[in-house]
């Protein structure tokens, strides 16, 4: 094969694959926030089964978590789990 051809080809990879860069690692970190938000979820299942006089009569939830469960409530209407 013609070597200008093979640096050129090579040339225009290394430019798709930076091009690239940014969208994959947006994408890691979506998909790990993703994953921390159905470990919640998964652990908050765990614990009512486990302990369901815990959570009798306790449906508003304050703090730093209200926030968060917004978050939760989306992800999980997106995952189809609920």
């Amino acid at each position: 094969m013609n070597p200008l051809k093979l640096v050129g080809r090579t040339v225009v990879r290394l430019v798709e694959t930076a091009w690239r860069l940014p969208r994959y690692i947006a994408a890691v970190f979506r998909e790990r926030q993703q994953q921390i938000v159905r470990h919640e979820l998964e652990a908050e299942r765990l614990d009512r089964i486990r302990n369901p006089s815990k959570y009798l009569g306790h449906l508003k939830t304050t703090g730093p978590l209200r926030r968060r469960r917004r978050s939760i409530g989306k992800l999980a209407f997106l995952a189809g789990c609920c």
